[in-house]
């Protein structure tokens, strides 16, 4: 997406400077300039801009020197009234590990909260990926596959491709039968079990830190956090009970368990962009 805004604009604006870079090469691009003396090339070319591309601006979360940089190069394309366009999976203010005058600035402007997209929408895309690649696919199978992938719309494709290809090697026709048995080992079955560590892990992983740690007796806003959310998507999708719940979060008690999930619904009722990314971390668990 963030690619298409840089495409639009270089279509409608020939002359203007887009420059696109994730922020994991950003990064690279810092500490490559401090070891060799270079800090000067990077902010020319950081600094003389229409429009700055940042993706997935989470990753910056720790880097204490990129962090700096970038505050300096936000304040100076915004000094100069340039547009910079910034990507994250969450929302500022659930970006760990990021100073608060980041924070900010990344709150200074519009905040666009995309949403994963609806059935029909992924099936809508299914039809045009389809048409466009002279597949034939029927509306059992799209519906399928529209219900069965959650949120990546690349993976939808990709199911699509492999399809295609199966049916083209074999002669075989794309049914929902063949389509269940070609994606089987692919897709993940609706029925298998739900456990806490797969719950553990799915949230660790969106919050960058170590499943393991939620077992911790770390009580930082960076572990505490995520621990209260996986116990309270444990004990909404998990039949265990909450003493056995505290178990599997390094022995935690039962009350432990009820004050974690307490403060999760506090926080879903009165923040929506907080409940929408607890409904994303659990379609993903499911996904």
């Amino acid at each position: 997406l963030i690619n298409a805004i840089g495409n639009r604009v270089i279509d409608s604006m020939p002359n203007f400077r887009v420059l696109y870079v994730p922020s994991e090469q950003f990064t690279n691009e810092v500490v490559a300039a401090i070891r060799h003396d270079k800090m000067g090339e990077l902010k020319d070319k950081y600094r003389n801009v229409d429009l700055l591309l940042l993706d997935d601006v989470q990753f910056i979360a720790n880097k204490t020197q990129t962090q700096e940089e970038f505050f300096h190069t936000f304040n100076a394309l915004y000094e100069q009234q340039k547009q910079i366009v910034i990507s994250s999976d969450r929302s500022p203010r659930d970006i760990s590990d990021i100073t608060d005058r980041l924070k900010s600035r990344f709150t200074m402007g519009l905040i666009a909260d995309i949403q994963l997209p609806s059935v029909e929408t992924k099936m809508a895309i299914l039809f045009k990926k389809a048409e466009y690649q002279r597949i034939r696919i029927p509306q059992d199978v799209a519906y399928w596959l529209a219900m069965k992938i959650q949120s990546n719309i690349r993976e939808l494709e990709g199911c699509l491709i492999k399809l295609a290809a199966h049916s083209t090697l074999t002669g075989v026709p794309i049914t929902l039968d063949m389509a269940k048995n070609v994606l089987k080992d692919f897709l993940h079955d609706d029925d298998r079990p739900l456990t806490v560590e797969i719950i553990q892990k799915a949230v660790a992983d969106f919050y960058g830190i170590r499943f393991q740690e939620l077992k911790t007796k770390k009580r930082t806003k960076e572990i505490a956090l995520p621990r209260q959310i996986a116990m309270y998507i444990s004990r909404e999708h998990t039949d265990l009970s909450l003493n056995d719940i505290g178990k599997n979060f390094g022995g935690k008690d039962h009350a432990t368990v009820i004050y974690a999930c307490r403060q999760i619904d506090k926080r879903k009722n009165a923040d929506e962009s907080f409940n929408r990314i607890i409904e994303s971390l659990v379609n993903k668990i499911k996904g």
